[in-house]
C-alpha cells in the first residue's frame, strides 16, 4: 500500500499496544526454551535462550513489516502499518535494520521509544535511523484502496502462517540442541571396532585371562566372567577383587573374612587366609585384605592388609576418637602356608606388584615423611624396604612410562636418556600402560571435568592417538561426564579392555560398563 494523501501518523499509545500484541505472540515459541532454562540455569539453555530470542523477534518483525500488508500481526489489529518517508513499502533490509535499530532505542533507557510521542511525524529513533514511518491505514480518500475485510482475513492467516512456521523452525532448532546436548559421542572412526560387552554393568577391576579369551570383573558384591566377545557371562560368586593366577586356572578374590581362591569355574572354593589368624583382636573388626597378587610362577600371593588403629579421644568432642589407618605388604604360598608380614612400618602402603624374576615387590607407600612414593621390598625378608624408580617398564626393560607429580605423562629410556613427554600442560594423565610387545602404551587422560579418554602412543613418543569421545552431556539439570578409564591390553595385544564411568553432578556413580576395542599395532590405528 502507497500513501498517496494527507498521513495520519500513528501515536504512541496506538503503537504500544500493537507492540504489546506482538510481543505476547512472539514470546509463545520462547515458552519452552523459558521454562529450560529456568529449571535448569546452564550456559547451554542460556545460549539457545539468547539465539532464539534474538532470531526470532527479527524474522517475525522483518518479514511481516516488508510483506504486502506492510505489518505486524498487533499492527493489523490496530490498524496501523510501516512505510519509508515516501509512503511506500519497505524492503527486509531495511525492516531488518528497523528492528536492530529497536535494540539502540531500548539501551538508552528507552528514550529511542519515547521519542514517539514527541517528534512531529511521531518516530521512535529506529523509525529515524531506518527512515521509516508507521502510519495509521486509512480506508478511501487519501489512500490508496484498503485491503478490506477479506483483504484483512487473508493477512491475517499469512501473518498466523509466518508465525507457526517460526514457531515449528525454533522448536525444531531448539529440539536438535537439546538433543545435542544429551547425545553421548564417540571418538571419530572407532565405531566399528569399538565394542560394549552386552548384560555388563556395574563393572569394576577387570581384567584378561592368561589366553585373552576371558574377562574377570567384579560387580559388587559378586564375581562375573564374559567371555572377549560378550557371550557367555557367567556368575562365580560372591566376592571383591579377583585376579587371575597365571595358568589362568584358579583365581583369587577378597571378603570380609580374609582371601579365598576358586577354580576358573568358581569350584572348590576355599579360604586361603583367615584374617583372624594374623591380626589382633582389638583390630579385627577394621581390618581387611585390600589388594592380592599372583608371583609370575603362580607359587605365591602378596596382598595387602589394611586396619585402623584407634587412638584417644578428641578433648574436644567427647563422643570423637581420632585414630590412623594404616597397611602393610604380606606375602603367602599360594596354597595359603607361611603368611609373612613384608613391611612393618606404621605407614599406609597399597599396589604390590612382583618383580619379573618373583624375587621382590613394589609398591606405593608414604613411609617417608609421609610423601607417597614407590618402593621395593625383598620377599626373602632380607634388607630394608628401599626407594623404587617410579613408573612402568616396558616389557623388554628398555624404556619407562611414568607420570610426574604434575601429572604430565613421559615416556624415557630406562637409563634415562630420549626423555619425550608425551602429555601435560592442561589436564591429568594417568595409568600408562605398555602393550605386550612394548612397542606402544594406552594410558588416560582427564582434561575437562571428570571427562576421561583412553589414548595410545608410540614407545618413542610419536602417533599419540585419542581412541574414545567422551565428553560432558546432560539428561536434565545436573551435567553428567562420560569417563572411559584402565585401559588395559589383552594378551596379544591386538585388543584394548578399558571401563566407561559416569558421574552426576559431584557424585560419582561408578564404572559402569566394559569396553573392548580392537587395535591395529602395525599401524598404530583402530
Amino acid at each position: 500500500m502507497t500513501v498517496t494523501g494527507s498521513t495520519e501518523y500513528a501515536g504512541f499509545w496506538k503503537r504500544l499496544l500493537a507492540s504489546f500484541i506482538d510481543g505476547l505472540l512472539v514470546d509463545i515459541p520462547l515458552v519452552p526454551p523459558y521454562i529450560l532454562f529456568f529449571m535448569c540455569p546452564r550456559i547451554e539453555y542460556l545460549v539457545i535462550l539468547f539465539v532464539l530470542g534474538l532470531v526470532l523477534p527479527w524474522l517475525y518483525f522483518a518479514i511481516m513489516e516488508s510483506s504486502s500488508h506492510q505489518a505486524t500481526l498487533g499492527k493489523m489489529a490496530l490498524g496501523i502499518m510501516v512505510t519509508d518517508t515516501q509512503g511506500r513499502r519497505i524492503p527486509f533490509a531495511r525492516a531488518t535494520g528497523r528492528d536492530f535499530g529497536k535494540i539502540v532505542s531500548g539501551l538508552i533507557l528507552y528514550i529511542g521509544h519515547i521519542m514517539i510521542a514527541f517528534t512531529e511525524r511521531k518516530q521512535g529513533l529506529h523509525d529515524i535511523m531506518a527512515g521509516c514511518l508507521v502510519v495509521v491505514k486509512r480506508t478511501g480518500g487519501s489512500t490508496a484502496p484498503a485491503a478490506g475485510v477479506n483483504g484483512r482475513a487473508r493477512g491475517v492467516k499469512k501473518a498466523a502462517l509466518v508465525l507457526v512456521v517460526l514457531t515449528l523452525l525454533c522448536a525444531a532448532g531448539g529440539a536438535a540442541a537439546y538433543m545435542a546436548l544429551r547425545q553421548k559421542p564417540s571418538g571419530p572412526d572407532i565405531v566399528a571396532s569399538l565394542k560394549q560387552l552386552p548384560m555388563v554393568r556395574d563393572a569394576s577391576n577387570a581384567t584378561w585371562s592368561p589366553d585373552g579369551m576371558t574377562i574377570l570383573y567384579e560387580a559388587w558384591p559378586s564375581i562375573w566372567k564374559v567371555d572377549h566377545d560378550g557371550g557367555n557371562r557367567t556368575y562365580l560368586g560372591e566376592g571383591r577383587l579377583p585376579t587371575w593366577s597365571p595358568d589362568g586356572s584358579r583365581i583369587a578374590f577378597v571378603t570380609d573374612d580374609g582371601l579365598e581362591v576358586m577354580n576358573a569355574d568358581g569350584g572348590d572354593r576355599e579360604m586361603l587366609l583367615d584374617l583372624a589368624d594374623i591380626v589382633p583382636v582389638a583390630l579385627l573388626e577394621d581390618a581387611s585384605v585390600d589388594s592380592a597378587v599372583w608371583s609370575p610362577d603362580g607359587s605365591r600371593i602378596a596382598f595387602v592388609v589394611g586396619s585402623y588403629v584407634p587412638g584417644p579421644f578428641d578433648p574436644s568432642d567427647p563422643m570423637r576418637q581420632t585414630g590412623t589407618s594404616l597397611s602393610s605388604i604380606w606375602i603367602m604360598n599360594s596354597d595359603g602356608t607361611e603368611p609373612k608380614r613384608l613391611t612393618t612400618d606404621s605407614a599406609y602402603e597399597q599396589g604390590p606388584n612382583w618383580s619379573p624374576d618373583g624375587q621382590s615387590v613394589t609398591f606405593v607407600s608414604n613411609r617417608s615423611d609421609g610423601e607417597y612414593g614407590r618402593w621395593t621390598s625383598k620377599v626373602d625378608g632380607s634388607g630394608q624396604p628401599e626407594p623404587a624408580e617410579g613408573g612402568r617398564l616396558s616389557p623388554d626393560g628398555t624404556r619407562i612410562a611414568y607420570v610426574t607429580e604434575d601429572a604430565d605423562l613421559w615416556l624415557r629410556d630406562a637409563d634415562g636418556g630420549n626423555a619425550v613427554r608425551v602429555a601435560g600442560g592442561s589436564g591429568r594423565y594417568y595409568n600408562p600402560t605398555w602393550s605386550p610387545d612394548g612397542t606402544m602404551v594406552a594410558f588416560e587422560s582427564v582434561v575437562v571435568g571428570p571427562v576421561g579418554n583412553i589414548w595410545i602412543v608410540n614407545a618413542d613418543g610419536s602417533g599419540k592417538t585419542k581412541l574414545t569421545g567422551a565428553t560432558k552431556h546432560s539428561f536434565d539439570c545436573t551435567p553428567e561426564w562420560i569417563s572411559y578409564k584402565e585401559p588395559q591390553w589383552s594378551p596379544d595385544g591386538t585388543k584394548l579392555l578399558f571401563i566407561n564411568g559416569l558421574t552426576k553432578g559431584n557424585t560419582t556413580w561408578g564404572y559402569d560398563r566394559l569396553w573392548v576395542m580392537e587395535v591395529n599395532l602395525e599401524k598404530g590405528s583402530t
